[in-house]
This record gives structure tokens, sequence and C-alpha cells, in this order.
């Protein structure tokens, strides 16, 4: 995601689901910063800072180019002007579902990185930082669906769309996997390779099964 669009996404957020760490380090990627506004906010959260951080942002989005005609419909004086909307029956459950998931994974994500100065080896602190990466990666998903709802009102698929999507579309993977398995098993000279062909396909026959 564009560094306008990760700013465009953070102003957007509901102040107690904002991330301070990812706001400190989306300005430090900003160009023409503000004299010791670094230095100071990145001691720490503070009511003055989030004000002062908010009117920065907003200034730097005068500054970066539009990322596309979309963005370029919303002039970046009016950036101050688009309401921030906590999670409500006013959302649509598509995006209450989209901030709690935001919630969550900064939960776990805030928890691994605790552990990353607690796990005494190596592979434990590998580990702890790949769920660290994991929910970053899907937090810069979630931003993209909220900068999308903000900017266009685009409403994104909600979970159970895209779990059923992806159900059907493995169902029909499988389908295929499993003609092919057979036709194979037929075709077979040796012995061996019937076998690892005829256990590939009594696991796929298996979770073709469990899916329907």
């Amino acid at each position: 995601m564009a560094l306008r669009k990760k700013i465009e996404a953070w102003l957007a957020l509901p102040t107690y689901l904002r991330d301070w760490q990812e706001a400190v380090l989306l300005y430090s990627f900003c160009k023409n910063q503000r004299s010791g506004l670094l230095l100071s906010i990145t001691k720490g959260q503070s009511l003055t800072n989030e004000k002062i951080l908010e009117y920065e942002f907003e200034r730097q989005l005068d500054l970066l180019p539009t990322a596309s005609v979309e963005v370029e419909a919303i002039a970046p004086s009016q950036s101050a002007q688009i309401v921030v909307e906590a999670p409500s029956v006013e959302l649509p459950f598509a995006m209450r579902q989209v901030y709690q998931e935001i919630s969550d994974l900064k939960a776990k994500r805030q928890h691994y990185h605790g552990l990353l100065s607690v796990f005494e080896t190596e592979a434990e602190r590998y580990e702890a930082a790949q769920e660290v990466l994991s929910c970053t990666q899907l937090l810069d998903e979630l931003w993209d669906k909220v900068y999308n709802w903000k900017t266009a009102r685009i409403v994104p698929k909600t979970r159970q769309i895209e779990d059923s999507e992806k159900r059907m579309k493995r169902i029909g993977n499988l389908r295929s996997y499993i003609s092919k398995y057979r036709k194979w098993i037929v075709a077979a000279t040796d012995e061996t390779q019937k076998r690892i062909y005829s256990e590939k396909l009594a696991g796929f026959i298996s979770e073709l099964n469990s899916l329907q």
C-alpha cells in the first residue's frame, strides 16, 4: 500500500483502533517533517501528540501525489472533513467485521511483539517475529478495505462470503484432481506409483466429502 493510502487509512480509523507505532513509522517516511515532532511522538502517545500528528498527516497529504482518479476526487484539503466512524449498527455488517478484525489483529500482534523480548531461543523469537509480520500484512489488507470504504463507499465482502467462495473454488479443484487421479490409477503400470496415486485420491475424496 502506498504511503498516501496508509496515512488516509490511519486517519480514517476510530481513535481507539489506531496503532501508534504504525503512525510513528508512517511519519518517519514522510518528507518535510516538522522539526522535533518525530522525536516527540516516538516518546509515546498523548492527546496533544495525536492532534499534532493528525494535522501533520493532513499537511503531508497536500504534499504527496494522488495514487488514482478516485483519490483525486477528494481534495487533500478536505481530508479533515471525512467523518471518522466507530463500529456501530449504522455501518454495513462487512465493515463492522473489518473493524473487529483490525482490533483482534492489533491485540494479537502486540502479544507476539511482547514475546520477542521474552523468548530466549532464536527459534522461538523467529516464530514470534513471523506472527508479527503475518499480522502486519493482514492489517495492510484490512486498511485497504477501510480506505476503499472511506473514499468510495466500497463495501467489502463479508468473511462468510469470502469463505464460501474459497470453499466452492476448492470443491471445483478437488473434483478436477479426483478425475485426473482416477485416470492415472487406471493408466499406471507401476504398483508403487499406483499406490501413491490411490493414497492421494483417497485424501482428495475425504476432503471433498467434508466440504460438501
